[in-house]
């Protein structure tokens, strides 16, 4: 198995952040309900909150991880023989996928402007805007490759 795509520490490493996120979370609401000042109690609030995004983020990562590992185990084995076939199929799906693509860049650009927002999410939404602009990159180069 290639070893970039050996996904079993990076899984251990990020239970161990998720189980972090939880305490640090139980403790924020535990300290949340004892203090009686408003401003310390909004302060409070707003890492509480950005703590419930890192641990909910952490956890897509941690299924994103185990899907891939399960993904990776069923195709690892493909011989690598390119028919026409599969290349007019790749090319179809390329021509679609960089629809996708587009619409996410867009999606993403939305979302990262959304000040409704909390910061930490509309940072991670520009991390995501840049990757689907890199996916659609790609797509285009093989598209060209192919064609």
């Amino acid at each position: 198995m290639n070893k970039e795509y050996y996904l079993d520490e990076s899984i251990k490493l990020i239970t161990r952040a998720i189980q972090i996120e939880d305490s640090a979370v139980e403790k924020y609401i535990d300290s949340l309900h004892k203090i009686k000042s408003k401003d310390l109690t909004k302060i409070l609030f707003v890492i509480l909150v950005d703590t419930i995004i890192h641990r909910e983020t952490v956890k897509s990562f941690k299924r994103a991880l185990e899907e891939i590992n399960d993904i990776q185990k069923k195709f690892l084995e493909k011989h690598n023989v390119e028919t026409q076939e599969d290349i007019e199929f790749v090319i179809e799906t390329i021509k679609d996928h960089m629809a996708l693509e587009k619409n996410m860049v867009d999606l993403y650009g939305e979302l990262a402007n959304d000040m409704n927002q909390p910061e930490v999410m509309r940072d991670i939404y520009k991390v995501l805007q840049a990757n689907e602009r890199l996916h659609h990159k790609l797509l285009e180069d093989l598209l060209r490759y192919l064609e």
